[in-house]
């Protein structure tokens, strides 16, 4: 009981003043960790008018540098962009029947001197597997299985070509599983 009468009342500021810390001290912490590693660098003026790309980067890529996720719109980009560089044919196919038209589209491998890179590669795997035809009604209910190996060979792109220092899917779990684990403490 002496230990207790005369620790008791320190002890007591003392968790005081650290529980105190914590609420004012932990968004003064988060803030100047975001500050300092958390946020995008400031970028010059770009002009108002490009006439033509500033670089050769595909629209894939773009796609994902834009808003630092790999989306199904970039990997169509991704598609047609192939399309574009005679990689690949998309033919559309009016059907008609008795009881319903419909539309379809034919994919068909081109040439295979065009120059690609592995997310390309790995598209076209998922996309035509062995054969040179296909239709797009065939990959349903198959392509969506690929599409996490296609992102991901998307964002190791992106870090090969020094975009980004990390993967950003990566780097997004990371900060928000520390973010939740702070917010527990």
């Amino acid at each position: 009981l002496a230990f207790q009468a005369r620790w008791g009342p320190l002890a007591t500021l003392g968790l005081c003043a650290f529980g105190l810390l914590l609420t004012f001290g932990g968004p003064a912490a988060v803030y100047a960790f975001w500050y300092r590693r958390g946020r995008d660098k400031v970028v010059n003026q770009i002009a108002e008018y490009l006439p033509e790309p500033p670089t050769p980067l595909a629209p894939g890529m773009a796609g994902t540098l834009l808003d630092e996720r790999v989306d199904m719109e970039d990997i169509i980009a991704t598609l047609v962009d192939l399309a574009r560089r005679k990689a690949i044919s998309i033919t559309e196919v009016k059907e008609e029947g008795f009881f319903r038209t419909g539309t379809d589209f034919i994919y068909r491998r081109e040439r295979n001197d065009v120059p690609l890179a592995d997310y390309e590669r790995k598209l076209l795997d998922a996309v035509f597997g062995q054969k040179d035809e296909r239709e797009l009604s065939d990959l349903k209910n198959k392509f969506y299985t690929k599409i996490d190996g296609i992102k991901k060979a998307m964002y190791e792109e992106v870090v090969k070509q020094g975009y980004f220092p990390g993967n950003p899917d990566s780097v997004r779990s990371q900060f928000g599983c520390t973010g939740m684990a702070l917010l527990a403490l």
